[in-house]
């Protein structure tokens, strides 16, 4: 018996899959806000800790600066989240 390629084996999983449902023109719309909001929300969260990661870097205050990197990181992973969990629900109707 041959050996399937990773290829046939990703094709054969896709087929057993079914064809991914089409996303209406409301369903677009509403994907494209979620990713606007996401977006907003980084851009917002970056504005406001940005400046003063840069402040606490220039007075020498690392502890300050890492800290308030890891608060922006988590933001923005949160924003992430967020939207993952929206654009699943509208995906599904």
């Amino acid at each position: 018996m041959p050996l399937k390629s990773a290829l046939d084996i990703a094709l054969a999983k896709t087929k057993s899959r079914g064809k991914p449902a089409r996303l209406t023109a409301q369903q677009k719309a509403e994907l494209a806000e979620i990713d606007r909001a996401r977006q907003a929300k980084i851009a917002e969260q970056k504005l406001a800790v940005e400046p003063k990661i840069a402040a606490a870097e220039s007075a020498g205050d690392r502890e300050t600066a890492d800290k308030l990197r890891a608060e922006l990181v988590e933001a923005i992973a949160k924003a992430e989240r967020e939207a993952a969990r929206k654009r699943k629900a509208v995906r599904k109707g």
